[in-house]
Parts: structure tokens; C-alpha cells; sequence
């Protein structure tokens, strides 16, 4: 998995007197990404729900302990109230892929883990 490493440093971390500490931040940030690249945990997304039953591939290499979804877009197509209220079931995962059965138009990520606690 790509990390900050991977950029070109200098370039985000600039120069003179504020240098250390944005090398300290950017040394911070390696190593968060790297903790959640240990705990098996993924973004997955964005997804755009079409009303039926969506498998999406997660990566994982188990079946995950835990799925949270992250809505970030209701549509709103001629509610007369704004936002009309909408429903997001997760199904029975697989060490492949999660299930996941949402209104359509409904935009989402998925934050899955596979870490055992």
C-alpha cells in the first residue's frame, strides 16, 4: 500500500525553520496509515446505491468483523421536504465481498475491517 513515503517529501514537508515540524507531521501521518494497514481496515468507496443488493470486493482475505457506512449524498428528486428519508441494510458478508442494499441514488463509503480485536 502506497504511504506518504512514497511522495516526494521535501516537497510537502518545504524548507527553513518550519521544516521539523512538518517532517514530524508527515512522520505522524506515516504512521496512522501504516497502523490502519495493520488492523486490516479499509475505505472503500465512494458507491452509489441502484436499489437492489451491491457485492463489492473489500480486499480483506476474511470475512470482516466490522462494516460502517458512511453516507455522503441523498439525492433530493422532487421531495417536497428536502432530504427524503432513505434505508441501508448491510447483508451477510463473504471473505470476499460485503453486501450492502440501499435506496437508490444514495452515496456511500464503506469502512471495513478485518481485525480480529
Amino acid at each position: 500500500m502506497a504511504t506518504l513515503n512514497t511522495l516526494d517529501r521535501r516537497a510537502l514537508s518545504g524548507s527553513g525553520a518550519a521544516e521539523p515540524h512538518a517532517k514530524s507531521l508527515l512522520d505522524s501521518i506515516d504512521a496512522i496509515i501504516g497502523e490502519v494497514n495493520a488492523r486490516r481496515t479499509k475505505v472503500l468507496g465512494p458507491y452509489t446505491a441502484d436499489g437492489l443488493e451491491q457485492s463489492i470486493e473489500h480486499g480483506l482475505g476474511r470475512i470482516p468483523t466490522g462494516v460502517a457506512p458512511c453516507i455522503v449524498y441523498n439525492p433530493d428528486s422532487n421531495y417536497a421536504a428536502g432530504s427524503e428519508a432513505f434505508s441501508l441494510a448491510l447483508g451477510t458478508h463473504t471473505a470476499t465481498h460485503v453486501k450492502v442494499t440501499s435506496t437508490s441514488g444514495i452515496q456511500y463509503y464503506l469502512v471495513v475491517t478485518g481485525e480480529t480485536a
